[in-house]
C-alpha cells in the first residue's frame, strides 16, 4: 500500500533502524555483545528516540482520541521496553542487545503493518501535516519582511542528512506556511522543482520568489515562511555539520 507522504519519513527511519536491528543481531552473533552494546548506545539517542518522540508527542494521543488506545498503549510499551534495553546498554551492559534487536525488528513491522496504516484511516490531516513541521520550530513572529535580500551560503561542512516528499500549491503542509525556524544546527535549502515560490526571511530581509530550478537557503533558527504563487512543486533539504553525522 502506498504511504502518505507525511509519513514517509517516519516509514524510512524504519529502514534504517531494521539495519541497526540487523547489524546487532550480527555482532552478538559473532561474540561481540560489548561491541554491540556501545553501538546501540551511541545511536539509540541521535537515530531513534527523535522517531519515537514524534509518535508519542503526535500520533499516539491522536490515536487514543480516535478510540485507538490499544494500539497506542502497544507503541509506548514497545517505546518503553526499548528505551530500558537502550539505557541497559548505555549503562556497560550487553545481555539485553539481542533482545533489543529482535524487539525492534517487531515493532518496526508492527507499526508498518498495523499502526500507520491506522493512522492514515483514522487522524487528520491536520494531525498527519504536524509530523512535517516536527523537524521545524514554529514560533510567532512580529517583524514584518523587509525588501529583497540576499540569501545567505551555506557553510561547506553541511551535508543533507533528510530530505522531505515533494509537496504542491495543495500540499504543502501548513507548518511550512506559518512563521517557523529551524532547530538549532539545522540548515534548510527549499528547492523549487516547478512554478514560483515566495520566501520570506524578514530577520534578513529576505523577501524573493524563487523560480522553477532555484533555491533559498535557511541558517538555523532563523524565522521564514514560503507561499505558493499559483501552482509550484518544492521540497525541502535538512543539512547539518558532517561531525554529527552517522560515519
Amino acid at each position: 500500500m502506498k504511504r502518505d507522504p507525511r509519513l514517509r519519513r517516519l516509514s524510512a527511519e524504519h529502514h534504517h533502524a531494521l539495519v541497526l536491528a540487523r547489524r546487532l543481531a550480527e555482532l552478538v552473533g559473532d561474540g561481540r555483545a560489548r561491541d554491540a552494546a556501545h553501538q546501540l548506545a551511541e545511536r539509540f539517542d541521535r537515530e531513534l528516540e527523535p522517531h519515537f518522540r514524534v509518535e508519542e508527542d503526535i500520533l499516539l494521543p491522536a490515536l487514543r482520541a480516535a478510540g485507538e488506545v490499544a494500539l497506542a498503549d502497544r507503541t509506548a510499551a514497545d517505546h518503553g521496553y526499548l528505551r530500558a534495553l537502550a539505557a541497559a546498554a548505555a549503562a556497560g551492559r550487553s545481555d539485553g542487545v539481542a533482545a533489543f534487536a529482535e524487539r525492534l525488528t517487531e515493532h518496526v513491522r508492527f507499526e508498518e503493518r498495523e499502526l500507520f496504516p491506522t493512522c492514515e484511516a483514522r487522524l487528520s490531516s491536520a494531525i498527519l501535516d504536524a509530523i512535517v513541521g516536527e523537524e521545524l520550530d514554529e514560533r510567532p513572529s512580529s517583524t514584518p519582511a523587509k525588501g529583497r535580500g540576499d540569501f545567505p551560503t551555506l557553510p561547506s561542512n553541511v551535508q543533507v542528512y533528510r530530505t522531505t516528499d515533494v509537496f504542491d500549491e495543495t500540499t504543502l503542509p501548513a507548518g511550512l506556511r506559518r512563521v517557523h525556524t529551524t532547530r538549532a544546527g539545522v540548515w534548510g535549502r527549499v528547492e523549487v522543482l516547478s512554478g514560483r515560490l515566495r520566501f520570506v526571511m524578514a530577520a534578513l530581509d529576505v523577501d524573493a520568489v524563487i523560480e522553477a530550478g532555484g533555491h533559498g537557503i535557511i541558517p538555523p533558527e532563523v524565522e521564514h515562511h514560503v507561499e505558493p504563487l499559483g501552482p509550484v512543486r518544492m521540497r525541502v533539504a535538512f543539512l547539518r555539520a558532517s561531525s554529527t553525522m552517522e560515519p
